[in-house]
Order: C-alpha cells, then sequence, then structure tokens
C-alpha cells in the first residue's frame, strides 16, 4: 500500500510559492520481503524524493553483494520555498528527508538541503538546483535537475 500527497500554496500574485511533500508506503507481507520481487519493493533517494542522494540510493542493500534490493517501508517528505526574482525565474531552497528500509528508524533516513533556480516555461517548471546530503553519505554534493512539480 502506498500514498502520495503534495501541497502547493502561492502568495502575492506568485511572488512567493510553497510546496510540500509526502509519501508513505508499506508492504503488508507474511513472508521474507527479501524474496519480493525488486519492482515491488520501495526505493528512495534522487530528483523526485530526497535530492540529496543518488536515484534509489536510500534503500536496504543485500547484505552479501551490497546490491540495492529495496525496503518494504517508505516514508519520503520535502519542503520548498520559492521567490520569484525576475519574470519567470525563481530562487528556491528546500529540506528533503526520507528512506526504503525494512525497519523504520531514524538511522535509516537520510537528511539534505538544497538551493537553485527554476524556470516557469510554457509547459513545465525546469529547476536546477544543489543538494547537500546530512547524513549517510559518501558524497559532498548533489547537482539536481527537475521537470515538472515536485
Amino acid at each position: 500500500m502506498e500514498t502520495n500527497g503534495s501541497l502547493f500554496q502561492s502568495y502575492l500574485n506568485g511572488l512567493f510559492r510553497f510546496q510540500s511533500r509526502l509519501q508513505l508506503g508499506y508492504l503488508f507481507v507474511s513472508k521474507d520481503p527479501g524474496a519480493l520481487p525488486n519492482s515491488f519493493r520501495f526505493f528512495a533517494g534522487g530528483a523526485r524524493s530526497v535530492r540529496g542522494y543518488g536515484y534509489q540510493k536510500l534503500a536496504p542493500r543485500n547484505a552479501e553483494t551490497g546490491k540495492i534490493i529495496g525496503g518494504k517501508a517508505i516514508l519520503t517528505s520535502s519542503l520548498e520555498a520559492e521567490i520569484r526574482v525576475y519574470e519567470n525565474f525563481g530562487l528556491l531552497g528546500y529540506a528533503d528527508f526520507g528512506g526504503a528500509t525494512d525497519k523504520l528508524s531514524i538511522e535509516n533516513l537520510g537528511f539534505s538541503v538544497g538551493t537553485g533556480l527554476r524556470w516557469h516555461s510554457p509547459i513545465s517548471p525546469v529547476g536546477a538546483s544543489i543538494a547537500f546530503p546530512l547524513r549517510n553519505s559518501t558524497e559532498d554534493f548533489r547537482f539536481v535537475m527537475t521537470f515538472g512539480n515536485l
């Protein structure tokens, strides 16, 4: 079972924009969750999740091979603020947290913050930002390109 929710709020005729996103999911399985195919398991990390971490990197790994295998639960959330600085361009700041896991605990979650620029094109928002993971990462930062909203 999985659910996602987003909230977009604009103030002063679009001068300030706030966005939030929450993702929750859990696999109710009675057998070993490792026996499930990866397509049924949860993965977190990347431009649509916790931006300071690589794509699907916030998930359990196989103890023997080190391969990312996904988790039976997921929790991710993002908060973002944007201010329009020129016509269709805005500066943004954000904070993300979350992870996919077999056992939900604070130690299994990644946290990141970032800042960037967004162009509100006639088709879809296009963004470029830099994200900084705050824990559980070997990288100092990541460049992130996004198309669309959270």
